[in-house]
């Protein structure tokens, strides 16, 4: 892949801290069990999770701007070699795609997962009921996000891979990749 700013700042971002991930790095298939009117996510309101993988703690959170750099390059990634091979690249912890608290998540626009590689067993769920303790539909919110304005941020609690899956605000940034999906990263904030 030719370096562009997106990938350097990518490259900078690995330097920062070592991962250290869980072996879960493949696509699995999940069940929509637990999707409704009044669902909640597993891991989201309690702080427990299922086979997620963690990170080690960076002590720099990214900005947004190194976040929206980061989805630029994951939307270019995911136009130049389409859909299966991108989510395929997304899903590997071990790859690009997944570093210092930063990883690509994909949803199609009826709220089911593509790609969640810090809790890859969601793959296949559909979340488009999920709320966070708060009460905000992230899912449905991100999708309308990318689907009406192209781009855009969210603020949401969500499981934390980096803090052992703690529940923490989360601002994400998504983007549309086609008419079927999208694709997006988040941040929390600095570790103490």
């Amino acid at each position: 892949m030719p370096r562009t700013r997106a990938s350097v700042v990518t490259v900078l971002l690995g330097m920062v801290c070592l991962l250290v991930v869980g072996a879960a790095t493949g696509c699995s298939s999940g069940s929509s069990a637990g999707v409704g009117p009044t669902a909640t996510a597993p891991g989201i309101a309690t702080g427990t999770a299922t086979a997620a993988t963690t990170a080690t703690p960076s002590a720099k959170a990214p900005t947004r701007a190194e976040v929206v750099a980061f989805v630029d390059e994951a939307w270019a990634f995911a136009r130049k070699v389409g859909k299966a091979k991108a989510i395929a690249a997304f899903m590997d912890t071990k790859g690009s795609f997944y570093h210092d608290g930063l990883y690509v998540f994909a949803y199609d626009f009826k709220g089911k997962v593509l790609c969640l590689p810090a809790e890859p067993t969601k793959v296949g769920e559909n979340r488009w009921n999920l709320q966070d303790a708060k009460g905000v539909y992230f899912v449905r919110d991100l999708a309308g996000i990318a689907k009406t304005k192209g781009s855009g941020w969210l603020d949401y609690q969500y499981a934390n891979p980096a803090q052992g899956m703690a529940v923490q605000q989360k601002s994400s940034y998504v983007r549309k990749v086609d008419s079927t999906w999208w694709l997006g990263a988040g941040m929390y904030p600095p570790m103490k």
